[in-house]
């Protein structure tokens, strides 16, 4: 009975462990159409390394931009996308990690589950900044607020077919409720 004991606080520990390697803050998108969730996972502490889940089985290991960066960013087989900390819209096209991003649109407006959003930018992501991209040899469409986030994204030249599930989003800069939002 002891060893049974110890054995399920071992367990107990190692779970908790788990846990807190990867309790960096999590965001959750749901697709338009269907139940399929991807979530954004950042890294915990000062680690680069974070996740995307696609649905509940797909976790791809994710490089995202350090703090001190002048980008908010993640880099990872399926979904890659970068944007300047300090984004006003004045900037046309700029440079992460060999990959060139582009403002297509500002000031989109968007009208999701109950929700107005405007001020959003429409951001390019070009086919060859992610692998997936490169096998359809088409973009991965972003749209950014500064305020509230990455709000939605579509792969491979589609609509945007994955939307925000909360209020805030990947890369949030301001602060809601007197809570901050990270802006990694």
């Amino acid at each position: 009975m002891k060893l049974l004991l110890f054995s399920l606080l071992l367990g107990v520990i190692g779970l908790t462990l788990l846990a807190a390697g990867h309790s960096g803050t999590t965001y959750r998108y749901v697709r338009w159409t269907g139940n399929e969730v991807v979530t954004i996972q950042e890294p915990a502490g000062e680690s680069l390394k974070g996740e995307i889940v696609i649905g509940d089985d797909a976790f791809l290991e994710a490089e995202f931009c350090e703090v001190g960066s002048k980008y908010i960013c993640f880099f990872s087989p399926q979904y890659s996308f970068a944007i300047p900390k300090l984004f006003d819209g004045s900037a046309k096209e700029w440079k992460v990690r060999e990959v060139t991003f582009e403002l297509i649109e500002k000031e989109v407006t968007v009208s999701i589950f109950g929700r107005r959003l405007s001020g959003l930018f429409l951001i390019k992501a070009p086919a060859e900044a992610t692998a997936a991209g490169l096998e359809t040899g088409k973009p991965s469409y972003f749209l950014f607020s500064p305020e509230d986030g990455l709000v939605g994204f579509s792969s491979y030249g589609a609509r945007p077919t994955y939307w925000l599930e909360g209020n805030i989003g990947f890369g949030a800069s301001v602060t809601t409720g007197g809570t901050p939002k990270r802006a990694h």
